[in-house]
Order: C-alpha cells, then structure tokens, then sequence
C-alpha cells in the first residue's frame, strides 16, 4: 500500500515529463531519481551507524564479547545481553575479545569502539550522500521548472 502511494506521484511526474516536456526528460528523471536513491541510502546507512558509535557507547550496555567462530573470512564474536539471551556480532575489529556496546531495547544492534579516523570517514560518506541526494533532487526539479516554463 505504502509503495503504490509513494510510486503514483512519481509514475505521474515522469508521465508529466515525457508527454508535457521532451522524451529525454522522462529518461533523465529516471536517472535522477536512482541517485536520488542512492544518496539517501547512503545517508541513511551511515548516519545510523555514526548515531550508534557516537550515542550506545556512552548510553547503552558494554559487555565483552568472546571469538565464536569464523564465517566467510569473518571472525564471529558471541555476547550475552541483561536478559541472559546470546547474540553473535560479526567484524574482523580483534583477537579473542571484543568490546561492545548495545542498546537495551535492540541488544542485536551493537558497534564496537570505533576510532577517531573511522568516525570522521563515515561522516563524510554521510555528507557525500547528502550531497549526491540533494544534486540529484535539484537536477529533477530542473528538469519539471524547464519543461514547465517551456
């Protein structure tokens, strides 16, 4: 229900740029709209992890999780949350323990202490995202302005 709500408008203002302004309009949009995509996907991913590095270290759980196993070149850690249920966390981050921290009300979610590098590299992902999504967005709205004003 929700995809059929979000994809009418969209379908609409392609079909509005192709028939109203040119073929190649419609094309770009296209284009445009995976970008778009992309960008947002972009932020989305890295802006939830930087919150997790930044906000479950100082206000979540830590525990120490010890080496399980390793899976597809992945070392495989396994931690206990308060409710004494066993999750596994899987990064090549160190030796035979990791530390982690976890938030309470989702104990699968957990980061590792990342450093200040790791920290920096994802914000300016998110800022690329930003910037991808937002270019991507303005060349649409360029597009519907010229096929508009004619």
């Amino acid at each position: 229900m929700l995809a059929t709500a979000a994809a009418a408008p969209v379908l609409a203002l392609d079909v509005f740029l192709g028939v109203a302004g040119r073929f190649e309009y419609a094309l770009m949009f296209w284009l445009g709209a995976l970008v778009a995509v992309t960008g947002v996907f972009l932020v989305f991913t890295m802006s939830r992890d930087l919150y997790r590095m930044w906000h479950l270290p100082k206000h979540g759980i830590t525990v120490v999780a010890q080496f399980s196993h390793v899976t597809n070149n992945t070392k495989v850690y396994r931690y206990t949350d308060t409710d004494g249920v066993s999750h596994t966390y899987d990064n090549n981050v160190g030796g035979q323990t990791v530390e982690l921290s976890y938030d309470p009300r989702n104990p699968k979610a957990a980061v590792h202490q990342e450093g200040l590098y790791s920290r920096c590299m994802m914000m300016v992902m998110t800022l690329i995202g930003c910037g991808i999504g937002g270019g991507a967005l303005y060349g649409i709205g360029r597009l519907v302005v010229t096929t508009v004003t004619g």
